[in-house]
């Protein structure tokens, strides 16, 4: 049994000496990393909103060669266009919109902050579990 124990408790005798060192490397952890990429999705979904209401010009042309000239088509055509589009009124959607987005970023950073807080607390209660059964074989 106490082979086992040893065996269970060995990985955090070679990683770090304090909780603190524990602590700042649960940082990293895959869960984390997931937290953060969320709220930067959600700034760049709020930033693609704001971007998407912006004015817009479109410029295009073409050029054509017909093989047969005729009286209704003639032997070369050049077309230009331009197109500007702005939104005017949008019924407050953009406005709706944008309070729901930075709404979700306010949660996305909660969570993180949160699963932060969280992974601190299992690594404290990990820890200081670890010294009360070194303690327990010692004794």
């Amino acid at each position: 049994m106490k082979k086992h124990i040893f065996w269970l408790l060995l990985p955090f005798s070679l990683v770090a000496g304090n909780l603190h060192e524990l602590v700042e490397l649960s940082h990293q952890n895959p869960m984390m990393q997931a937290s953060r990429y969320s709220a930067e999705a959600s700034g760049l979904q709020k930033d693609a909103l704001t971007q998407s209401y912006l004015p817009s010009i479109v410029l295009g042309g073409s050029h054509a060669y017909n093989a047969e000239k005729t009286m209704s088509t003639p032997e070369k055509i050049t077309t230009g266009y331009a197109k500007l589009s702005y939104t005017l009124y949008d019924g407050g959607k953009r406005e709706a919109l944008e309070d729901a987005y930075e709404a979700t970023l306010k949660s996305s950073q909660f969570l993180l902050h949160a699963t932060a807080n969280d992974l601190a607390l299992q690594v404290s209660y990990v820890y200081y579990n670890h010294f009360s059964l070194q303690s327990s074989l010692e004794a």
